[in-house]
Parts: structure tokens; sequence; C-alpha cells
């Protein structure tokens, strides 16, 4: 696991997206699986954090800077967040970006049980649902009901996968850029 990474540095959105969602595997109690109605809430806003950190990672490590990156997702759209990221992998030629190109069609599978749906499906309709689906929601105890998938840790184990296809494209273009003779701590603002 990367330590000490800031947002305008490598790793520093992949970095914080796992830490975010580790956190989240913890308050869901995967194991016993008898996390309390609050511990879930809370672990849906992790893991939707998560997969923000986690999109913005794939379009930092494409070449858009963090200053972009916020002005373009200051609304925290996550199915618009992660269908720019999609569409920034689509556009890189390169054969180890293939696999990803239509990441957000990937549908988890849990306890052996394909989910009903794919990923950017389950988080069109799950913002369709109003503010109370907004990531932040789910840290405020005024939103007494929240809206989550069943079964429950299906946004956790999405998350955890968009974090492995973050980490997989950050890899990709430094291997790119040493393969370029670029050097692995490129300049402020130069990018693959």
């Amino acid at each position: 696991m990367r330590r000490d990474k800031r947002a305008n540095e490598p790793g520093g959105y992949v970095e914080h997206a796992e830490e975010l969602n580790e956190l989240a595997k913890h308050a869901l109690r995967l194991e016993s699986r008898d996390a309390t109605y609050l511990a879930k809430k809370i672990s849906l806003g992790l893991s939707l954090q998560a997969i923000e950190l986690a999109g913005k990672g794939v379009l930092f490590s494409l070449g858009q800077t963090t200053e972009e990156i916020r002005r373009k997702h200051k609304r925290h759209n996550l199915p618009e967040l992660l269908l720019a990221a999609e569409v920034a992998l689509q556009a890189r030629p390169e054969e180890g970006f293939r696999k990803h190109h239509q990441f957000t069609l990937w549908s988890p599978t849990i306890d052996g049980v394909e989910f009903y749906t794919t990923m950017a499906a389950y988080l069109k309709e799950h913002f369709s649902r109003g503010a109370s689906a907004e990531p932040r929601s789910y840290f405020y105890p005024d939103e007494p009901v929240f809206t989550g998938p069943t079964p429950i840790q299906a946004i956790w184990v999405m998350a955890d996968r968009l974090i492995q296809v973050a980490a997989e494209v950050e890899s990709l273009v430094e291997s790119i850029r040493a393969q370029q003779g670029a050097p692995g701590d490129a300049p402020k603002g130069a990018r693959a």
C-alpha cells in the first residue's frame, strides 16, 4: 500500500481511495455480517467517496491536473465522473488500456451471485433517488433513512474494483513514461 502521497502526486488519489474503502470494509464487518445500521450507512458513504477518488485518480493519471478535475467535477456527480474517466481511457490506443475501456459495464459477483446490474446502471439508479443518495449525506445524523444496494457490500465491491482499475492505469502510465525515457517524477504539469 502506498504511503504519504498527496492528491497532486502519482498515487495520491488511489491511496486515499484505498484507505477510505478499507475503512468501509471494516465498518461493514464482512466476516461476521453483523454491522449496525449506522455502520452500514457510514460504510456506503466511505465507499462512494472511494469511487469518486478512484475515478479522479484515473483522470489524473491520464493527464488532467487536480485543478482541471476539481473544475470539471465540482458537483461530485459520480456517473458523470466515471463516464469521463471511461472516455479518457477509450482515447488511449495502447493495448494495456483496452481492458478498461468499458469498466463501468462491469457487474460485481457477491457470494457467488452476479449483481443484478452494471456499476454504471446501479450508480445512475442510486443517484436518481435525490439528495439522500449523495455520498456526504451518509455521514449526517439527520438523514435517518439511506439508499443502498442489496446486498449491502455491493458498493464496497464496486469501489474495490474501481480502485484496482485506477491503480492499473497509474502503473500503465508510469510504464509508458519510463519506456519513453521520461523521468519517474516528472515536473509539475508534465503528464504522459
